[in-house]
């Protein structure tokens, strides 16, 4: 196998060590499947193989006479009655058990089924079976490969065995030492598992003829070599050219970065199944991984962005160059194009902003209007405070339990709510409050665009708008001393300084690349355009349900206005709080005190008293009409 090109780095290195070590302990993409290299040359191609067959294939290239696999449930299983009996032969050594069972394999009919009485027995003890693997394994004549397979399930817990576990354990240990060599190779045990730290590091660690083997997901030349072998079984609607179709492929294994081997063999059968050609590779991958044919983003058209700024301007007050940023952002995802000088572009999020700027300026608003303008709800802005995911287990609240742990069942906020619906916007406020261990989280989430949560279900992040937002370098700032550009220069070089120095996250900061919108304080020009906003939706909501008409006079937003400019440096949330205080908390107690509705209610006025020592606001109100 040494002379094939282009296949996996863990074949390349059980090749290069099988002559020299006695054990391998595989992990990772176990569940996937390979092409077998040894048929890969001219017209003789081999389907892809699950992990098990492509070593059962593999052996017998390197002329192993017994191939077996193992597990605690099926016991034994053998691909011919000549290896079985063979292996029982072997097995035999000082042992008497089998004999014991009155179990002749010379009068059986070969049975490849876990329920032959060879596997029975072995299913009931695996110590036993351990025991005749290391007689097989200690055999100078035979060359043998054992695969001990789910070896994850051989304990519930790598650092506290039973005694039954230890002693099972102790005997693979052993197993390495006790070997033989038959000719050039070693006679081999390999033990398949989910994750190494399944199993106990003792049978590893300081182990020199142990060597462990990380099946990595696989590489783009690796699908491409798949999708070869696949591409006949895609639905397609004209035969293609040889030049197209391996165009067709390339752009295809491109796109499917982060699959499985084996998803592209489903791939085959969605293609076949919803009519979507091999050639619209985008749609059939989204169909796929979001179950739907209809895309949200396909349903914006560019008449959505003919007055978009108009829109924006009306919730979001004296914000327009971030406004403007934004934009060209959105459009960028909607062409396409979000991470296209990348070569993972397409598995990208839509867009990845970094909101920065004063407490109170139309950070987390802006969010909101955007979900309501590109998807007609605001309800699809997902809002995540931070500041509740301080601690250095607060991921487990994002992206799910362990296994074993409290919740695990109930899967990640974040995974469960983008699984539920991909097309959204994921608002992390304040993300500067949160464990450094979540923004290590986050580097996957914006390089890859998918995140497995902790039950294996993995959720793509390629239809998401990701916004960060923090208020970092603004409590420093002297608004009235620096105009909207110094305060640009000033909270960028703190984010700078942040993520650098204080978190040294450098990487993290090249994720946002330079999609950072910097926030300016509200100014006093701006304040009186953000308390009618606020007072017309009071207005309009006291009309809806009460049907009360309230008049305003100049007075009363002088006042308010006078006040809100007090408090200036709190932006617009604390112009909401002046006007509670002042307006809405009075209004209300007028309008319960003297059973108000259905009436024209002019204010006139706002006056302010003291009572018990506690200050109090009153409206004077011109007698109400109906």
């Amino acid at each position: 196998m040494s002379n094939i090109k282009n296949n996996s780095q863990w074949i390349k290195e059980l090749d290069r060590y099988s002559s020299i070590k006695t054990q391998f302990f595989l992990y990772g993409n176990i569940q996937d499947t390979f092409l077998d290299p040894t048929k890969q040359n001219g017209e003789k191609k081999s389907w892809p193989l699950p992990i098990t067959k492509f070593l059962e294939e593999y052996f017998l290239s390197k002329s192993y006479e017994i191939i077996t696999f193992y597990d605690i449930s099926d016991g034994f299983n053998f691909s011919s009655e000549e290896m079985k009996l063979s292996f029982e032969r072997l097995s035999r050594g000082k042992e008497t058990y089998i004999k014991q069972n009155n179990f002749s394999p010379e009068k059986q009919p070969y049975n490849n089924s876990p329920v032959s009485k060879l596997n029975k027995h072995y299913l009931k003890d695996p110590n036993k079976a351990l025991d005749a693997v290391r007689l097989v394994m200690q055999n100078p004549n035979v060359l043998s490969a054992i695969i001990i397979n789910y070896a994850s399930f051989l304990t519930d817990s790598p650092q506290q065995l039973t005694d039954d576990e230890r002693e099972f354990f102790l005997k693979i240990r052993k197993c390495s030492n006790e070997t033989s060599r038959v000719g050039k190779y070693y006679n081999t045990l390999i033990l398949l598992c989910d994750k190494l730290n399944d199993l106990p590091t003792k049978l590893y660690i300081n182990n020199p003829l142990a060597h462990t083997m990380q099946i990595n997901w696989p590489s783009e030349s690796e699908r491409k070599q798949i999708l070869t072998v696949l591409y006949d079984g895609f639905h397609l609607e004209k035969e293609l050219e040889e030049n197209e179709k391996e165009k067709c492929i390339g752009k295809f294994a491109k796109l499917t970065e982060g699959l499985m081997c084996r998803e592209l063999d489903f791939l085959r059968s969605f293609s076949k199944q919803e009519k979507i050609c091999l050639t619209d590779s985008k749609a059939l991958i989204e169909c796929y991984k979001f179950g739907t044919r209809e895309s949200k983003w396909n349903q914006i058209t560019s008449s959505y962005f003919k007055n978009a700024q108009k829109k924006l301007q009306k919730r979001i007050k004296g914000q327009e160059e971030a406004i403007l940023t934004v934009l060209d952002i959105l459009k960028r995802a909607k062409m396409g194009m979000a991470g296209i000088q990348h070569s993972s572009g397409f598995n990208k999020p839509k867009g990845v902003l970094f909101f920065a700027g004063p407490t109170g300026v139309g950070k987390t608003e802006l969010a909101k209007a955007l979900a309501e303008f590109l998807f007609g709800d605001e309800n699809f802005c997902v809002r995540f405070d931070m500041s509740e995911y301080g601690q250095e287990h607060s991921d487990q609240k994002l992206f799910g339990a362990p296994p074993g742990y409290v919740g695990y069942e109930q899967g990640g906020q974040l995974t469960n709510k983008i699984s539920q619906n991909p097309f959204c916007i994921l608002l992390f406020d304040e993300i500067e409050k949160a464990h450094k261990k979540i923004l290590d989280k986050f580097l996957q989430v914006l390089e890859d665009g998918r995140m497995t949560d902790s039950k294996g279900q993995t959720v793509y992040f390629s239809e998401s708008i990701i916004i960060f937002t923090s208020n970092i370098g603004s409590a420093s700032i002297d608004f009235e001393k620096n105009k909207y550009e110094s305060v640009k220069k000033i909270i960028k070089k703190a984010i700078d300084k942040h993520f650098k120095l204080e978190l040294r996250r450098p990487e993290l900061l090249n994720r946002f690349g330079d999609n950072f919108v910097i926030f300016d304080f509200i100014r006093p020009e701006i304040m009186e355009q953000i308390i009618d906003k606020i007072l017309i939706q009071i207005k309009a909501d006291l009309s809806k349900r009460m049907k009360v008409n309230i008049i305003i006079s100049p007075k009363v937003l002088t006042t308010i206005l006078e006040k809100s400019n007090q408090n200036i440096e709190n932006g617009a949330r604390g112009v909401g709080n002046v006007i509670e205080k002042m307006f809405v908390n009075p209004l209300a107690r007028y309008l319960f005190d003297n059973h108000i509705e259905n009436s024209n209610v002019e204010i006139i006025s706002i006056e302010k008293n003291i009572q018990d020592g506690v200050e109090l606001y009153e409206l004077k109100i011109k007698k109400e009409s109906k």
